[in-house]
């Protein structure tokens, strides 16, 4: 099994600005991770920044309800 987590599910914002992945880990448990569009410079140009990995969470479910209580620009968002 690979060490690197599986992503489940990506909430994006409308500007493309803020994504959040839900990813399940190897362990078996999940978590959320943010990045957000940084404007970088001259050499690199924008990219996506992160900017806040969660802990751990049973469930997919429970992972994406706890970002959207931490992160103000999902809490609006609509899941597909």
């Amino acid at each position: 099994m690979s060490d690197d987590p599986i992503l489940i599910h990506r909430l994006e914002s409308e500007d493309g600005k803020h994504l959040v992945d839900i990813e399940l880990m190897p362990n078996g448990h999940y978590r959320f991770v943010e990045m957000t569009e940084d404007e970088g410079d001259e050499y690199a140009g924008p990219y996506m920044a992160l900017t806040h990995f969660s802990g751990l969470y049973e469930s997919a479910e429970a992972a994406e309800q706890d970002a959207r209580g931490i992160l103000p620009w999902l809490r609006g968002l609509i899941s597909n």
